[in-house]
């Protein structure tokens, strides 16, 4: 499908000629996933069972990525056409999207787990696809303050594996309100705990009331600040000192860095933006 197929705003006069180009790549790459022999019949499915057009969620994909800076904060989750559109991410080849999902997955397996809390999960991601199909054993409590997070992962589930309920259930929570989700094996942080107003206080209590022995497994943002985020981290040393200050030792990590061929949300921050993802322990 080409730009002019869509059903999308004009450029106006006031977009210079480098957005405009930005603008058709976003439109290529997401059409890439969109119209892919792989997940057209998959994403078909999905919209049909949603509601949703293509083009609502091409155009999502342009706002979500077109300008990180841009005033719109964390509403744009609000939204089932941003939960489309976070889904697209995690299935764009090449993306650090994938590559950050694999290292989530290697970490999970690297330890003897039997309950996890995945707070702020967005969207159900590589490693619950996993679980599904290989650990009939795991338990995991998908953690989300909207409810487009629940009612996206209770259509995408079910294609997943018809079964998804005897092993995935969900809790509304509000890292704001501080709210403790309860004793569990692991909790996870998926570029997720950046968006509370206070994440130090909100992880410094849930790490003193979580059980001794649990695990912390997060994907940190190093980089600049942005709209969307409350905190940010310059060095994997800043986000070990901030950890270290919350009741955590890092244990195991690994830096996953953005494509800027195909991660174009990222032109502004550059290639060394990357996602710090590691596993902890308490004190």
């Amino acid at each position: 499908m080409s730009p002019s197929e869509l059903l999308l705003e004009p450029l106006s006069s006031e977009l210079d000629y480098k957005r405009a180009e930005k603008r058709e790549k976003l439109i290529r790459l997401a059409n890439s996933v969109l119209q892919s022999p792989l997940y057209i019949k998959h994403f078909n499915i999905l919209l049909k069972k949603l509601d949703l057009t293509h083009e609502s969620i091409i155009k999502n994909f342009i706002d979500y990525n077109l300008d990180i800076y841009s005033p719109q904060g964390n509403d744009i989750y609000t939204s089932l056409e941003n939960r489309v559109v976070l889904h697209l991410h995690n299935l764009m080849k090449g993306s650090w999207h994938i590559e950050r999902q694999k290292a989530i997955l290697d970490f999970i397996e690297m330890i003897p787990v039997k309950k996890i809390a995945d707070i702020g999960f967005g969207v159900p991601s590589l490693y619950i696809n996993n679980i599904l199909t290989e650990k009939k054993e795991i338990e995991v409590a998908l953690c989300d303050l909207y409810p487009a997070a629940f009612e996206f992962a209770k259509t995408l589930l079910p294609l997943w594996n018809e079964d998804w309920q005897k092993q995935i259930s969900f809790i509304k929570t509000d890292m704001d309100n501080n709210d403790f989700i309860g004793p569990f094996d692991l909790y996870i942080f998926q570029d997720s705990i950046e968006h509370a107003i206070d994440p130090t206080y909100y992880l410094k209590k849930n790490v003193a009331l979580s059980p001794q022995d649990s695990l912390f497994l997060f994907s940190l943002p190093i980089g600049p600040i942005f709209p969307r985020h409350h905190m940010a981290w310059e060095t994997n040393e800043e986000a070990n000192a901030w950890l270290n200050k919350c009741g955590l030792t890092p244990i195991f990590y690994k830096n996953i860095y953005v494509n800027l061929e195909v991660d174009l949300f990222a032109e502004d921050l550059g290639s060394e933006f990357n996602n710090y993802v590691l596993l902890c322990k308490k004190h």
